[in-house]
């Protein structure tokens, strides 16, 4: 696979990593505002993201001419992913409720292509780190203020659902490790390390247990190139990786079926949720898609509200749009992932790309980074662009 390593100094990158870090600033407030409940201001953001990251690939689509074969197919790929997901959608009562998933789907497509291509700037990736350290703050300070926790007792901080808020936590917790392992000052780390362990303990109280499950195979991946030494992450793992939200489903569904998860129900169990809290829902899924196989049922299911998620990324995309759309869905993150493994070449681009595996896993319980995760793909993406950073020898 030939390595895409853009000169800078001669293409000017200059532009688009502005645009990039104004994105940054946007998925930090659309972070804090939902944090203290200003839904008004976040849904705002929300299209302020799109628009931007809509405009950021429309410069480096026409800005550079530097685009290998393989990223041009992967940028016709995207266009049928768009194409063919707009017949699934535009097939209801449109209002913008209604395609806000669609929006979101195609945003975080889009970034992830413009991740893994755009070269960063180091002042970028400094700004990611130092407003994900104000936001894991907010969320300490916000966690000893009323109305943190749903009835039920999980906690949410004021997010859509407890297991949304568990992403959002996930996603800070990683970088809140890649700042602490960059960071000279002991000071500074110790509050670093604090701050990791407060938002470790609000991931336990979410009772988000996809997101132990993905931070246990982000950890596996650092801890694998630490120990082994060599780069980058061997392929069959990377495309195991990219389809492990599709595998864990089926192979959950088979195994509860087969009554082996139910003969071990006190052990997998884990506080108020049940260990077939999923199967109904992905069976639901599983039915839509049987019903609905080429487009997808993305205008009638939840009654064509479009306001829906089916709690596994790979589950809710077949369901969605139909198996077309799927297969290159799924071939689109294997070959952008891919992509981005080539260009590991130290133990910390490694760990930029093992926190973006970790994240992709997570869809194997939630689907809400493709469903409505709002200002979430840019915060995702950002670890694919991580893997690309030339300069982190020496840190950020």
């Amino acid at each position: 696979m030939k390595q895409n390593n853009y000169p800078r100094d001669i293409l000017g990158f200059t532009l688009e990593n502005s645009i990039w870090r104004i994105n940054i600033w946007i998925a930090g407030g659309i972070a804090l505002t939902s944090m203290f409940g200003y839904t008004a201001i976040t849904s705002l953001l929300f299209m302020l993201s799109f628009v931007v990251t809509f405009l950021l690939l429309v410069l480096f689509a026409t800005r550079h001419t530097y685009i290998t074969e393989e990223n041009r197919f992967l940028l016709i790929t995207l266009f049928c992913i768009a194409i063919l997901s707009f017949v699934s959608v535009f097939r209801g009562k449109v209002s913008f409720d209604y395609i806000k998933k669609y929006i979101i789907y195609l945003t975080t497509l889009i970034s992830f292509y413009l991740a893994v291509n755009l070269p960063p700037e180091k002042k970028s990736i400094r700004l990611l780190l130092n407003l994900n350290l104000v936001i894991s703050t907010a969320y300490v300070i916000r966690f000893f203020f009323p109305g943190v926790y749903t009835p039920g007792g999980r906690l949410t901080f004021d997010f859509s659902n407890s297991n949304f808020v568990a992403m959002w936590l996930f996603v800070s917790a990683l970088l809140l490790i890649y700042t602490f392992v960059t960071m000279k000052p002991r000071r500074s780390r110790f509050y670093v390390a604090v701050l990791l362990g407060f938002l470790c303990y609000f991931i336990y109280k979410t009772e988000a247990r996809n997101i132990w499950i993905a931070l246990g195979i982000a950890a596996f991946f650092i801890l694998y190139k630490v120990f082994e030494k060599k780069y980058p992450y061997n392929k069959v793992s990377i495309v195991a990786m990219m389809l492990y939200p599709m595998l864990f489903a089926l192979g959950y569904i088979f195994l509860f079926e087969a009554g082996i998860l139910e003969s071990n129900r006190e052990m997998i169990e884990y506080g108020e949720k049940a260990n077939d809290s999923r199967i109904e829902i992905w069976k639901y899924a599983l039915a839509y898609f049987e019903a609905h196989p080429i487009i997808g049922g993305y205008s009638i299911i939840e009654g064509g509200r479009g306001s829906f998620q089916l709690h596994n990324t790979h589950l809710d995309t077949l369901a969605s749009y139909g198996i077309i759309n799927y297969l290159l869905f799924a071939y689109y993150h294997i070959k952008i992932c891919l992509q981005a493994n080539s260009k590991c070449t130290t133990l910390l681009t490694s760990f930029a790309l093992a926190g973006f595996i970790g994240l992709i896993a997570s869809g194997a319980a939630e689907a809400s980074l493709y469903a409505n995760g709002m200002g979430l793909y840019i915060f995702v993406a950002s670890f694919l662009m991580m893997s690309n950073f030339r300069d982190n020898e020496e840190g950020v």
